[in-house]
């Protein structure tokens, strides 16, 4: 559920949805989903079955065949009648396609450690996202809870005490780049925030 945040600049009132105010992660259940959706996994995984199916074909094709020939013979010295039978079935001394099934066995060991190495791969970029986005998070919720109210609260107290003229007109500058100062930093920390948010969400994807 995401809370409307206000941030005052002067008489500047900037109203959005730039922060959700949410339960904490679950990485692991973010985790999962990741390996559950990842385009790169189900690459990989494409290409695991192509490669299993190749071996299987490459199994299947030596297969042996049983050929069976019958004749028939008339004795001229016996006067018998004879009917002869010829099984052949082939023997694979030389079988070359031993060396096709053997490249297609190493492909499927390869293709299984490719889904491995990524799988590393996603664990450690989600790692660093996951970081990014509690680094950022925890920045985001001091500025909006702390100082960016603090400095809104101290130049408004500088401007009252410049109209009163108590104070002089670099006193006021300052206290307006100061609060400026808080603005920008907590614009850059949102921006962070939604943008490692946004990593995780797209599966680790990113432009880069």
């Amino acid at each position: 559920m995401a809370e409307r945040s206000g941030v005052v600049a002067g008489s500047i009132n900037v109203i959005g949805d730039v922060f959700p105010q949410s339960d904490a992660p679950d990485p692991a259940g973010q985790f999962s989903e990741i390996l559950a959706g990842s385009p790169e996994l189900a690459q990989a995984a494409a290409e695991l079955e192509r490669a299993k199916w190749n071996w299987n074909r490459q199994v299947a094709e030596p297969t042996r065949n049983v050929q069976v020939q019958a004749g028939f013979t008339h004795g001229n010295v016996t006067g018998d009648d004879l009917v002869a039978l010829q099984v052949g079935v082939p023997l694979r001394i030389n079988d070359r396609n031993q060396g096709n099934i053997a490249s297609a066995r190493a492909d499927i060991s390869a293709k299984t450690k490719n889904i491995e190495s990524i799988e590393r791969d996603l664990s450690r970029r989600f790692s660093v996202a996951l970081r990014d986005y509690e680094n950022a998070r925890i920045q985001v919720a001091k500025y909006q809870n702390e100082v960016i109210p603090e400095t809104s609260r101290f130049y408004e107290m500088v401007a009252s005490a410049f109209k009163e003229g108590e104070i002089g007109y670099l006193d006021l500058i300052a206290a307006q780049q100061t609060y400026l100062n808080a603005s920008l930093q907590n614009l850059t920390a949102v921006r962070d925030f939604w943008r490692s948010a946004a990593l995780i969400d797209g599966y680790l994807l990113s432009e880069n």
